[in-house]
């Protein structure tokens, strides 16, 4: 398991030759969590149907599910052109950037 979690840690998730064949991230608690949220199921199915989305996965140990595009702005438009397909199925979805520094704390006495 520790090996999986460094190998994720350490790619270069910049350089998108990663994800140029589509696929789905394997999360080991998606078998435990289907039969208990449909949802996630529902969620990955739709993610998956979306055009130009790399790579989905459930988030963590569910039920949030997510979908990796080129940028920002490609997520957005896809997401305002099939908000209705999550609607449709009792979902919510929202586009978000990703940041390559993670946290960053500034001290306001500076």
């Amino acid at each position: 398991f520790e090996i999986k979690r460094n190998k994720i840690r350490t790619n270069d998730w910049s350089d998108h030759s990663l994800l140029l064949n589509r696929g789905e991230i394997q999360n080991d608690l998606q078998k435990t969590v289907y039969p208990l949220a449909p949802g996630v199921e529902k969620s990955l199915k739709i993610l998956s149907d979306l055009p130009g989305s790399l790579l989905v996965s459930m988030s963590g140990s569910g039920p949030s599910c997510f979908a990796l595009f080129k940028n920002y702005q490609e997520a957005n438009r896809v997401l305002k052109e099939h908000v209705n397909d999550f609607d449709k199925a009792g979902l919510s979805a929202w586009s978000c950037s990703m940041m390559s520094s993670g946290i960053q704390l500034e001290n306001e006495f500076t």
